[in-house]
Formats: structure tokens, sequence, C-alpha cells
């Protein structure tokens, strides 16, 4: 009796009731219990100091190291940069056409060659060919390093789990974190940012490499192996041929990797590059110029996402009848012509440039347009704010004020607020639904008190104990070093202002491309409308989204958080639409015989059955606003964000590098624990 008692389930119930009765007990002594409510100043542990330091004294002992680097790559920079320039922009449209038309086909090719034009009458063609020099630069690299610990992973599995947590850190630390100590190794300059392109863009080719190698058939490597091929040529020459079609995957994701990260390396300057132009239009609120430039990268991300995915899907196959070596040397030759004959007679590339007639129009419009809606938005800002924003960030008994929401939380209204959190919460405990239980009231608690207010050490139990119960006690103790490390580093502030607004633009990424997902997978107009709109939201890079925002709304919290929704909606109803489109018919079958009707067959039959998918959503979602919160610090948000953004100005390394891993911490844990619940539900 007493063994069925003492099961994991209740001991994690008892558990996170004690702690949350500990949390209420806190918050009511808050004066008496200041070490439970608050990390103690005795508990800081000086990490940035240490780590400034150390960046420091490595820089000392390996600056000519880093020199001859930067030099090596400046120099290849330069030479790049100087042959796309001499290439006579109307040849370069013309073979760049070319080659989407030979791998994609005439829609593309349609589609690259007025692009490139689009980018010659907008006068930012010098400035999207060093875009391209970047990419050029940093792809080889990324992709050289990507394989190699690929390739590493795959051979020996002890070096494997050292390696997923490399890449797992290297792909969740911000872009930002990255740039602060580069440039104290390297310089101010384009280097840096190469350097952290690399860094950023080659976890997807090392992923896909392991996942492709071990994925090789096991009767093909024992037919290799009869024929007497060797250890290496097992691996050269069948585990890679094997693993091509994950490799070329693999290869699109750098692709997009490096071009977002080179737009994140303009912060640092020394390059002139689209990016740049697209920071420096924000920065002076030349929205105009700033949505130019901004569409100028999000075509270029569209074609080279749609071209190389294309090439990829046909490696191997012919694409068109004519022999490759006729179409190409009628290529060259009408380059060459028009190399020759058409460009000298056409004037020179500056004049051709039709921005500074279409930007001043184009701001003067906005301007109008973000006047006339004034009233709306500021509505909108407004009752967002108060009624949304600020109880998550404060609370529901600091937010009830005459001064905000017109009236007090008297003991009545909180009696009644606690009544509401408590009935289902019982009702499901009754049900032995300890867990959902217990979920409910940890959120009916951290909704009343905020999570600026929320006290820490109960926190961190909550967390210990659902890890424990999801992965054992290996898995909770790792989590709890997580939580201690990040209370010790004087991040716990900034995390919890961070997680104050990651989770209103999760819940509302949640709900809301959940909303959309079931109309999609419903009904196919909304499919067919919405397919090209996530596209668009999945390829424009982040510091575009925020040009319309700080036009619209200014900047603040909730200029940060629709960038964070904008982000982060389209996971969830990508994975919402194809859970529900691929739930059995039979199981949709039998609700229908058993009497549903069309809301009892969504939430009782299809939700269920498409719980997989959900969570996989709901990992992406989390994973896509965590990875928003330095993006997010440029429109005013404070957090984590704002510390990497400022360690990035001031050139403090150590505290860019904590901030940024404490972000990898939380998005780790993030990952960990939703694919915990990913593996308890199957």
């Amino acid at each position: 009796m007493l063994d069925q008692l003492l099961t994991r389930k209740n001991i994690a119930a008892l558990g996170y009731l004690a702690t949350l009765m500990i949390a209420i007990l806190t918050l009511a002594f808050r004066d008496q219990l200041t070490w439970i409510a608050e990390v103690p100043e005795s508990f800081s542990i000086p990490f940035t100091d240490w780590m400034n330091v150390g960046i420091t004294e490595f820089n000392q002992h390996f600056r000519a190291v880093f020199h001859a680097v930067a030099a090596a790559l400046d120099w290849e920079m330069r030479v790049v940069q100087s042959a796309l320039i001499s290439v006579p922009w109307p040849v370069l449209v013309v073979f760049l056409t070319s080659i989407a038309l030979r791998i994609a086909g005439p829609r593309l090719a349609a589609l690259t060659g007025a692009t490139c034009l689009y980018i010659v009458l907008v006068g930012y063609w010098k400035e999207t060919l060093d875009t391209l020099t970047l990419v050029v630069v940093a792809l080889p690299l990324a992709c050289l390093f990507g394989a190699v610990l690929g390739v590493l992973a795959h051979i020996n599995p002890w070096v494997a789990p050292v390696v997923n947590v490399v890449l797992d850190v290297m792909q969740t630390v911000p872009a930002f974190a990255y740039l602060t100590p580069l440039i104290v190794l390297f310089g101010f300059g384009p280097v840096p940012g190469v350097i952290a392109s690399v860094l950023f863009a080659l976890p997807p080719m090392a992923r896909n490499i392991k996942l492709g190698l071990d994925s090789t058939p096991p009767e093909t490597i024992e037919a290799a192996e009869i024929a007497g091929c060797s250890r290496f040529q097992v691996l050269a020459l069948v585990r890679f041929a094997a693993a091509t079609r994950q490799i070329l995957m693999g290869l699109n994701q750098t692709i997009m990797a490096t071009l977002s990260m080179v737009i994140f390396a303009a912060v640092i300057g020394g390059f002139q590059d689209i990016g740049w132009e697209v920071l420096r239009s924000a920065r002076k609120a030349e929205f105009g110029t700033g949505i130019i430039a901004g569409l100028v990268v999000t075509l270029l991300a569209i074609l080279l996402d749609r071209v190389s995915e294309a090439a990829f899907d046909r490696a191997g196959q012919s694409i068109n009848r004519m022999a490759p070596h006729f179409y190409w040397g009628l290529v060259f030759l009408i380059c060459g012509v028009t190399s020759a004959v058409i460009a000298p007679l056409l004037p020179p590339l500056n004049s051709l440039s039709l921005r500074g007639e279409i930007a001043p129009a184009l701001d003067s419009a906005l301007t109008a347009i973000s006047l006339y809606l004034t009233s709306v938005t500021d509505t909108l800002k407004s009752l967002g704010t108060t009624y949304f924003l600020l109880p998550i960030r404060i609370g529901i008994a600091n937010t009830a004020s005459p001064g905000i929401w017109g009236f007090e939380m008297t003991p009545l209204l909180t009696g009644m607020y606690f009544s509401l959190v408590a009935v289902p919460a019982l009702i499901l405990a009754r049900r032995r639904r300890f867990g959902i239980s217990l979920g409910i009231s940890f959120a009916g608690l951290l909704l009343y008190t905020g999570f600026l207010q929320f006290p820490w050490l109960p926190l961190v139990s909550c967390f210990a104990l659902a890890s424990w119960y999801l992965g054992g006690i290996q898995f909770a103790a790792t989590v709890s070093v997580a939580l201690l490390f990040v209370a010790a580093s004087g991040m716990w502030n900034s995390t919890m202002f961070s997680a104050y607004l990651g989770t209103a633009a999760i819940v509302t990424s949640v709900v809301v491309g959940g909303i959309i997902g079931v109309l999609a997978a419903k009904l196919k107009p909304v499919s067919l409308i919405i397919r090209p709109v996530n596209d668009f939201l999945q390829t424009i890079p982040p510091f575009v989204i925020l040009i319309p925002l700080i036009l619209f709304f200014q900047i603040g919290d909730f200029s940060s958080y629709l960038a964070i929704v904008a982000y982060t909606i389209v996971p969830m109803i990508r994975y919402t639409e194809k859970g529900l489109r691929h739930v059995p018919e039979t199981q949709i079958e039998a609700g229908k015989l058993a009497g549903c009707s069309p809301l009892q067959l969504l939430f009782l039959v299809e939700i269920p059955a498409a719980r997989n998918d959900l969570l996989l959503g709901l990992n992406q979602t989390i994973m896509s606003a965590l990875a928003m919160l330095a993006i997010a610090a440029l429109v005013g948000s404070r957090g984590l964000g704002q510390d990497v953004y400022v360690a990035l100005s001031k050139a403090d390394p150590g505290l860019g590098l904590l901030a940024g891993l404490t972000i990898a911490i939380l998005a780790i844990l993030s990952d960990r624990i939703t694919r915990r619940l990913l593996d308890n539900s199957t």
C-alpha cells in the first residue's frame, strides 16, 4: 500500500504543493523571508569579471594569431568584393537569372531578374554585393567546420554528446553575444561579423551531416564491407553518398543562417552592406528608406531559399534537355555580348537610382497612415499593455489599482480570484490529474504576483520537481544547477523580465497561431492565404520587422512583444495545421460514429491525436521567442536582450557572453523539458 502511494507522481505532487505553500508564505512575509523572495547579494559570483579577465589574457597570448586570421579574411573579402563590383551589373543580372532558370525554372528566374532590377532602381546594388561578399566568404567556412564537427560526432560516440551541447549553445546564444568578444579579439570591422556568421551558421550543417551519416541503411554498409571497402572508404564513398539529400538540406539552412547573421553583423559597422542600410534607416527613423532596404533583404532571403531548395531537390537529375556545356556556353556568350555592347551604352549606376523619389514619397505615405491610425494603434497599445502585459509583468495584485485598472484588489476580490484558480485545480486533482492541477495553481499564483515579484527559490524548486518527474534525478540536477547558475550570475532579474516578455508572446502565438492553424487545416482557402504569409514571416530578417512596429507603436515593451509574436507565430501555425491534417481517418470516423459534434471532434479526438505535432510547435515557438530577445532590445525592451546589446555597445565581452549564455541556458532547458513532455506523451 505504501509503495502504491509513494509513486513518483505522488511525491512530485506533494513537493509541488509544499513549494506553492512556501511561495505563498514568502509573499505574505516578504520582509522577513527576503532570502527566499529575492536572490541574496552574497549569492552572486562575479562571472562577468572572470570572463573579461580570461578573454583579455587569451587575447594577449594569441594576439598574433587573431591578427593573422583577421588579415587573411579581410584580404579575402576585399578580393571577392572587388571581383563582384568589377562585373558590369547587366552581366551579373543576366548570369544570376540564367542560374535561376537552369536550377529552378522560369518562375524563379523571372523573380530573380525582377529582384535584381529592383535593387538597381532603388540604388542598393553595391550594398547588396557587399552583403553577398560576406555570405560568399562565410558560407564555405561554415560548411567546412560544420562538416568536421558532424563527422567527428558520427565517428566517435563519446564525442557526440559534447558536440551536441556545443551546437546547442552556438545555436541558442543570440547573434549579438557572438560579436562582443569577437570585437575584442579581432577588432572592429567586417571580420568579426564573418566569424560570427560562421559560428552561427555551422550548427545546421553539422547536425544534418551527422543525421545523414547515422541514417545510412545497414544493408548498404554491409554490402560495402563485403566488397572490401575500408572504414574510410565506407565513410567517404558510401555514407556520404547516401546522406547527400540530408547534407543538401543542411546546406540550405546554413545559407539562410549565414544571410541572417550578416545582417546582425551590420551593428558593428565596417562594411556598407544592406544590413547596415536597414539599421541606419531604423535609427534615423527614415521609415521609407528602411522599408525599401528591408525589402531588398527579404527578396534576397526568399531567392536564396527557393533557388537553393530547388537545386537540392533536383540534385543528380537532368533539369532540362539542353546539354549543360551548350547551355552555359550560350549564357557566357550572352554575358560577353552584354558586357561588350550593352553595358557601355547604359548610364552610370547611380543615375538609375529612383530611391531619392521613392523613399520620401513612401515615408510621407507611411507617416500619413500612422497619423491616421494613431487613435487605433494608441488604443491597441494601451489595452494590450494595461490588461495583458502589465498583469504578467507585475501581477494582478499590483495592476489592480485605481491608477491602472480603476479599482483595488480588495480581500473579497482576492478571494474570488483564488477561488477561480482553486476550483478547477481541485476538480482535476480529484480526477488524479495532479500535473495539470498543480500547473493551474502555479500559473494562477504566478499571474497574481507577476514574474518580477515571484520568489526565486520556490520557482527553482518547481522546475526541479517537474524535471525530476519528467526525466529523473540526473535531469533534475541539471536543471537545478543551470537555474542556480543564472541566480548566482546576477542575471536573475533580467531573466525574469525576459521570461515575462517571452511568456506573453508565447501565449499569444500559441492561442492565435493555434486558432489560425485549425482554420487552415479545416478550410483550404485559409491555408492558401496563410501559406505565403508564413513564408514571408519566416524569411524576412528580424531587423525588418522592427521598422513598421517603430512607426506605428514607437519603442517600448509592446513593440518588442509584437516583434516576438511576428517571429514566433509561424511554427505554431505550421505544426498545428500539419498535425490536424495527419490525424488518421479511422479516429475521425470513430468520433463521428460516437455522435461527436464538430467542436467535440476537434477537442476530444483531433487535438489529442495531434499532440506530438502541437508539442513540437510549442517547442519551436519557445525557441524562436528566446532567439528574438536580443532583437527586441532594439525597440526598447529590457532584460537579457538589452544586456547583450549594452555589452556590445560598451565592448564588454564578459557581460555579453554571460547574458547570451543565460539565454542559451533558458533555450536549452526549454527544449529539453518540452522534449521530455513529448516523450512522456507517446
